[in-house]
């Protein structure tokens, strides 16, 4: 009994060593296009993750990022580093309203497939023929996460947050701003509609407003210091991103003593990135929301996969929602330590490409963990 096994994973092992070789002799180049912001919380470790997930697979990743505050200038650039681009196999774009029928347009006509990440503008949906592989076949794949309901799963954890912060319950609604994104990203608006439908929901709230920001730490303090200042009444500050959220609580630290006597203020963000994470372990936010940041990672394994012959939209499909998980004080650190531990998984082990005999994709975060555990040398 023993000895089938060893030669299994022998033969697994060989497998993944042979496949790894012929990878890195001739390796899949793919380009990935992403906004970025100053102090940018959530890309860098998601590079990080990608990064490792390249090197497993032998892939050439190209990263190329894109300030927001200029939405016809990106567009132009990234038109122009696509088309100079020479031996592309493969794209990721997570781009902005107006950029991806040019973007998916140029990979059609030079052959190579693209995943999109969205969510995407309604105008630019129907541009490009309504979903992936219609209009556009280099199209292959659209991943996204239900913005609205991540801002609605935040709204209703600092509802509860500031409720249970109440020193006596005065029957009064809670008073409740939000620190919005940049409006030039459509998953700004859906986040922002998430924390409307959570307060409508409450039943005894009350939504002052939401500020639009360009997603800097530092328009989180002085958006939340100018909100708390013209109604101090205010219990919950919102924030569409962790590094809005930590700006808007060194604002909330900041107050002065009669304000930060009179009443509690919670905040809380959406990325699940790593400075989150640990803001919300410190208690200094009371959660953050997203998908994980290896979802890029996810999206990496199924365009590698598909350019290898192994079409995942027969799994998975060719639209993808990813989940949602929300980090509070108490699960916090089983995050950081998956993140923090990103480098000992091997990504192979998720592609079809490099185990033919794979029966489903399965990214969650469990998964992630027992790669891990199967990654540690064994004693």
């Amino acid at each position: 009994m023993i000895r089938p096994r060893i030669g299994t994973t022998a033969c697994v092992i060989l497998c993944l060593t042979v496949a790894l070789v012929r990878a890195q002799d001739d390796p899949t180049r793919i380009i990935m296009f992403s906004p970025t912001t100053e102090g940018n919380t959530y890309w860098p470790q998601v590079y990080a993750i990608l990064r490792d997930a390249a090197d497993d697979l032998g892939v050439e990743l190209l990263v190329h990022e894109f300030d927001v505050t200029d939405r016809f200038a990106r567009e132009e650039e990234a038109l122009a580093i696509l088309q100079s681009t020479t031996d592309i196999d493969g794209a990721i774009f997570s781009v902005a309203v107006g950029q991806a029928p040019p973007l998916v347009a140029e990979a059609e006509r030079r052959g190579f497939p693209v995943m999109i990440n969205g969510p995407l503008h309604d105008r630019d949906v129907r541009a490009l023929g309504g979903g992936p592989r219609t209009r556009f076949s280099q199209w292959v794949g659209y991943f996204y996460q239900d913005e609205e309901e991540k801002g609605y799963r935040l709204g209703q954890i600092l509802l509860h947050a500031a409720r249970d912060d109440r020193t006596e319950d005065s029957g009064a609604p809670i008073a409740v701003a939000g620190i919005g994104g940049d409006h030039t990203w459509s998953g700004s608006a859906l986040r922002a509609n998430g924390l409307r439908r959570a307060v409508s929901d409450d039943g005894n709230a009350r939504l002052i407003q939401i500020v639009p920001t360009q997603w800097t730490e530092r328009e989180g303090t002085t958006t939340a210091a100018r909100l708390l200042a013209r109604y101090p009444e205010i219990e919950v500050l919102w924030a569409a991103s962790d590094q809005l959220a930590i700006g808007a609580g060194s604002a909330i630290a900041s107050r002065p003593g009669e304000a930060a006597t009179r009443h509690g203020v919670v905040t809380g963000g959406l990325d699940m990135s790593p400075r989150g994470l640990r803001a919300v372990r410190d208690g200094d936010l009371v959660a953050t929301a997203s998908s994980t940041l290896f979802t890029f990672a996810e999206a990496l394994v199924y365009l590698y996969d598909y350019i290898h012959g192994h079409d995942f939209a027969d799994n998975v499909g060719s639209t993808i929602e990813t989940s949602i998980e929300v980090a509070t004080r108490e699960t916090a650190t089983m995050y950081i330590e998956l993140y923090d531990r990103h480098a000992g998984i091997d990504f192979r082990r998720f592609s079809k490409a490099f185990d033919p005999d794979l029966d489903r994709y399965d990214f969650s975060p469990a998964a992630y963990r027992r790669a891990l555990h199967a990654s540690m040398p064994s004693e």
